[in-house]
């Protein structure tokens, strides 16, 4: 015989975890309050959930010097063939951009995973051909930061 399981009730749960840790109030999703969680908005309507990253791509764009650059339509723009080495700053800052597309194609972002991994495999000794190829993936984020998973 299968066991029924009670409903759950949510107030309860919420009530007992406030007296046992210090708690945050509880937030809920609701078609006019939208919830930030780690960078990623969620957002829904009468019939979808929605889980967007724009507020995050501006952030990350902003972080990178390259909110006023020219968007581009696809995330890859061709082969990295430019093996030079590039400069200790321009690897700092290479490595910082890298990591933030990483967490845009770790969560909502799907569409730009296969550009990010071609261009992660060079952060060990990253090069100029990586660099512009990450130069890249960042005006596709500028043309597309409202992509979404819904």
């Amino acid at each position: 015989m299968c066991e029924l399981v009670p409903q759950f009730n949510s107030e309860w749960f919420f009530s007992k975890l406030a007296n046992k840790f210090d708690c945050k109030d509880d937030e809920w999703l609701t078609k006019d309050t939208s919830i930030d969680f780690l960078g990623i908005e969620l957002s829904m309507d009468d019939d979808n959930i929605y889980m967007c990253m724009a507020p995050y791509v501006e952030k990350m764009l902003t972080v990178m010097n390259m909110k006023e650059c020219t968007p581009v339509s696809t995330p890859i723009n061709g082969e990295i063939e430019d093996d030079t080495p590039l400069p200790k700053d321009l690897s700092k800052k290479f490595m910082i951009g890298v990591g933030c597309v990483g967490w845009l194609v770790n969560t909502v972002r799907l569409d730009a995973s296969y550009a990010h991994s071609r261009i992660a495999q060079h952060m060990a000794n990253p090069t100029r051909g990586a660099w512009d190829a990450l130069v890249h993936l960042m005006k596709y984020f500028q043309g597309t930061p409202n992509l979404c998973i819904y």
